[in-house]
């Protein structure tokens, strides 16, 4: 004879109504401009810079952190990009905390946890285990001086 153990549905697996914090007030739903920072260009510390750091929240009013990159070294170049501070491959920041985005020949976007690179232009991954894969990109808005950026979520659509 076979006894077959009764098994009950565990409670953590019941469906139950998850509720929301009320401190997001930056999703799309209540920030229609989806504005996640503007970031002040015209510093004169910042005249050779080339990436910037920034923390937003997401669209699901958690935490997260971003990147812009101008796209030239000269720092009267006017084209950017931002991305979200978030490797594809293990979902872990690129910069590893130390604050440095560019691999040593300062044209490509590096992963410091195993050395993906990524094109600045395009955040796709041109060497490591996320090849093929891009960042997450996020819009970029210079103001009409090019004083300031603005950077909003919704960033160009990539599709396969």
């Amino acid at each position: 004879m076979i006894f077959w153990p009764v098994i009950s549905t565990p409670s953590w697996t019941r469906s139950t109504p998850i509720s929301r914090p009320s401190d997001c007030r930056t999703s799309a739903m209540t920030n229609p401009s989806n504005i996640v920072a503007t970031i002040a260009l015209d510093a004169p510390a910042r005249a050779d810079q080339r990436v910037w750091a920034f923390d937003y929240v997401d669209g699901f009013g958690r935490p997260a952190s971003g990147i812009l990159v101008r796209l030239s070294g000269d720092a009267e170049a006017t084209e950017y990009r931002a991305y979200r501070n978030l490797c594809p491959h293990w979902s872990m920041p690129l910069d590893g905390g130390t604050g440095e985005f560019l691999d040593d020949s300062g044209h490509l976007i590096q992963c410091k946890m195993h050395g993906a690179r990524f094109e600045i232009d395009t955040g796709e991954c041109i060497l490591g285990p996320c090849d093929g894969e891009y960042l997450e990109e996020l819009r970029v808005e210079l103001s009409a001086d090019g004083t300031s950026a603005t950077i909003r979520r919704g960033g160009g659509l990539r599709l396969g």
